[in-house]
């Protein structure tokens, strides 16, 4: 009878464990669900918060603090720019990949190479001459 019951507690453990996905398989899944549920309205508010936020990364930039501009930006990618990436790919792809790019690769790349502040700047330029193209579009 205990190894009856000792079976049965060990087949319900693992049902459960089965039952649970990693947390990066969630944050995946999160990720994915808050790119498809932004309205363009809410990828309007974001692309504002961008723009702040990349202001304020340039400015860690400037003040020697590299690494931390860099993970910054990595933050504006994955916490805002995620609310874009879904309306925007519905009325212009090219243009959100564009974006991504610059902002995920492009830009963290180049502050954690510490490349100059006239290269940050341009970069930066860019990106928020394609936000207004995004705004734009969204609009």
């Amino acid at each position: 009878m205990l190894r009856v019951l000792a079976l049965l507690a060990l087949a319900g453990g693992l049902l459960v464990v089965a039952g649970c996905g990693s947390d990066a398989e969630s944050s995946a899944s999160d990720d994915q669900a808050a790119e498809e549920e932004s309205t363009p309205a809410q990828a309007l508010a974001e692309i504002v918060t961008i723009r702040a936020l990349l202001d304020d990364a340039v400015a860690k930039y400037a003040s020697g603090d590299h690494s931390g501009a860099a993970d910054d930006v990595g933050d504006v990618y994955l916490e805002h720019y995620e609310h874009v990436e879904g309306p925007l790919g519905d009325v212009n792809h090219d243009l959100m990949e564009e974006i991504e790019e610059k902002l995920s690769t492009d830009l963290r790349t180049s502050m954690d190479d510490g490349a100059g502040q006239s290269e940050i700047d341009s970069l930066v330029s860019e990106i928020k001459s394609d936000l207004d193209q995004a705004e734009q579009e969204l609009s």
